[in-house]
């Protein structure tokens, strides 16, 4: 009868120590937190990243984020970001690549992820204001990041059916409005040159357009292009030596310019392949080329 009274007693015990435990009511156990999460994407993987296990940015105004970069890392630890080109989700299937306004910004250089932000509350995507970045690439509700190896040659891929989707998308001539023209501008002189004018190339089949020495030239007639340097505004205000991919590329040498494509009808300015220049040099809705002597 011994082990019976002892056992009771061993569990009265246990029960009365149970009891003086005390707990803190409302601590969260950081181990069993989640979500929300982000959806990343790289070379046909899925990582579902949790964002409460990042660590937050914390804003004057009490709102939390996590950096974008960190999101990428988390998929993917030890990446080098710089290797990488990035796109971007909504959860609406907003797209920023379909913008012509995110021309040359998206893809995404994978180096400028540090200077973005996902809000914990919203998983909406900002930016850091130094990069100008137009509000395409402002996600709202963002779901998923898309990643792909950087080749270095992202101009020429597929040029042709880049602006086949530009055209398709946004790129329709009353965008612009009225007749065609291009603002040329060297030694402070505005030169105002009608593409239609302009004699037509066809650098892929079933497209004609404009090369950007005809442009030049229809300025600065008999002008040794080799002796300028070339830089661009969009209508919009785009400016490509304002894009960090663009450092090394901007400005153009003159003599570059005879790879350059004018689409007559949209003003968007392409280039040939063989430059393996960055998006960021694709120009929507071509305002002005601004010239220098070398």
């Amino acid at each position: 009868m011994r082990a019976p009274r002892f056992l009771a007693s061993l569990l009265l015990g246990l029960s009365l120590a149970a009891c003086d435990q005390t707990t803190t009511p409302g601590t969260p156990d950081a181990a069993a937190a989640t979500g929300p999460f982000l959806k990343v994407t790289y070379q046909g993987t899925d990582h579902n990243v949790d964002l409460s296990k990042l660590a937050p940015i914390v804003a004057d105004a009490g709102t939390r984020s996590v950096a974008l970069s960190d999101v990428v890392l988390s998929a993917l630890p030890g990446k080098n970001l710089a290797t990488l080109k990035v796109g971007f989700r909504g959860s609406d299937g907003f797209d920023p690549a379909s913008k012509s306004t995110c021309v040359g910004v998206v893809p995404l250089a994978g180096n400028l992820l540090v200077k973005g932000t996902v809000d914990l509350a919203t998983l909406n995507l900002s930016w850091a204001a130094e990069l100008q970045f137009p509000g395409c690439i402002h996600v709202k509700g963002l779901v998923q990041i898309l990643l792909i190896d950087a080749t270095g040659s992202d101009a020429g891929a597929d040029r042709a059916a880049d602006r086949a989707v530009d055209r398709a998308l946004e790129a329709r001539p009353a965008d612009l409005g009225g007749a065609k023209q291009v603002k040329v501008t060297y030694q402070s002189t505005d030169y105002t040159v009608d593409i239609a004018q302009l004699t037509r190339t066809t650098p892929d089949a079933g497209a004609s357009f404009v090369r950007a020495s005809d442009v030049v030239l229809k300025a600065l007639p008999g002008k040794d292009l080799s002796t300028l340097t070339a830089n661009f505004k969009a209508a919009d205000g785009y400016d490509p030596s304002t894009q960090s991919n663009c450092n090394g590329f901007v400005p153009v040498a003159g003599d570059k310019l005879t790879k350059g494509y004018l689409d007559p009808a949209t003003l968007v300015l392409t280039w040939d392949a063989s430059l393996s220049f960055p998006n960021c040099l694709k120009i929507k809705g071509l305002a002005q080329v601004l010239l220098a002597d070398k």
